[in-house]
């Protein structure tokens, strides 16, 4: 698998938001890593990014805590932007996730608003066995490279509110994940021809 992380002219690693990210990835041969493709990177493979974290191309969505899938998610931030997505065939789920791997969905700008669309025909990922609670360390589903209510050795990062946010990885203190990084966030990116690896099931627990 080959990869290559956006720079800027200087040679120094590049920060853009993921909408930025998204944008320039859909014009390069490569695309935006997964979530599942960047758990095989590690510091040593990728010196460059042991300080900085990473987008994915992997977008998740959960309700709060406690609380189950309502018809819609509409996250706005603190410049008006707002970012939603449509699970309305989601409505009712509780103590679940759901994950859209790079290329499987567009997303498309209407004025200040952001949506996911998911493709025709494209899988879409349900996590039933999501964790529902704090910021520890989790046992990984192999094929999807997300966190699973078990315990284990990569951390990941999570709010308990409703989320609706991109996948981003870093390797500083071990391999992480972070579900707390938001659209706008400024974080590095990586680009792969290997970009997913296909899940053997689109629905696991």
């Amino acid at each position: 698998m080959a990869f290559r992380i956006l720079k800027n002219p200087d040679g120094t690693v590049k920060k853009v938001s993921f909408p930025e990210a998204y944008k320039f990835a859909s014009e390069q041969p490569m695309g935006m890593i997964s979530n599942s493709a960047a758990k095989t990177l590690s510091n040593r493979r990728v010196n460059e990014l042991s300080t900085f974290r990473f987008w994915t191309g992997s977008i998740i969505a959960y309700p709060e805590t406690g609380k189950a899938f309502e018809d819609e998610i509409r996250i706005k931030n603190s410049y008006g932007i707002e970012y939603c997505l449509d699970t309305s065939m989601f409505l009712g789920m509780r103590g679940a996730a759901i994950v859209f791997d790079t290329g499987s969905y567009d997303f498309v700008q209407e004025g200040k608003m952001f949506i996911v669309k998911p493709k025709k025909d494209e899988r879409i990922d349900i996590i039933y066995n999501f964790p529902q609670f704090g910021s520890q360390r989790f046992a990984i589903h192999e094929s999807t490279g997300v966190s699973l209510d078990i315990e284990g050795t990569v951390m990941m990062y999570r709010k308990e509110e409703t989320t609706f946010a991109p996948i981003a990885r870093s390797f500083e203190s071990g391999s992480t994940i972070h579900l707390d990084q938001g659209f706008g966030e400024k974080n590095a990116v990586v680009l792969s021809d290997g970009a997913s690896i296909p899940p053997k099931s689109s629905v696991f627990s």
